[in-house]
């Protein structure tokens, strides 16, 4: 298998033992194979997502760049051997989204009610 290192270059991680460092080297049975390309983009509002986990930098109706992403320093870790969990709590959001059903709802009922009474007074005054 192969992952994108530092410069571009693919890293070979074929071997028996395989270790991630927190600085992102590879360890391949031993012997460092590399590392992991990380950067931390610090202008996020040039990126766009194109799916699939991948974003490219927003571009003109030529195909040029409107602006380059500045790539800072990575200051996190990466941790091997971890499942990455979602950054919601699922409860908090399931009511956060009945309540804005809620919200909608009495939005739609209030429309209804005045136009209602919108059509009821053009009505009546139109007999007067």
């Amino acid at each position: 298998r192969e992952v994108l290192g530092t410069g571009g270059g693919p890293i070979n991680v074929n071997g028996e033992e395989f270790e991630v460092l927190p600085d992102g080297r590879i360890i391949v049975d031993g012997v460092e194979a590399g590392a992991l390309d990380i950067v931390d983009i610090q202008n996020r509002e040039f990126l766009r997502k194109i799916g699939d986990n991948l974003y490219d930098i927003v571009r003109d109706e030529n195909g040029e760049p409107m602006e380059e992403a500045d790539e800072g320093p990575f200051a996190g870790q990466v941790l091997q051997g971890y499942l990455e969990e979602s950054n919601v709590n699922a409860i908090t959001e399931m009511v956060e989204m009945i309540t804005l059903l809620r919200d909608f709802e009495t939005g739609q009922k209030t429309i209804r009610t005045h136009d209602e009474m919108m059509d009821k007074a053009s009505n009546e005054i139109g007999r007067i």
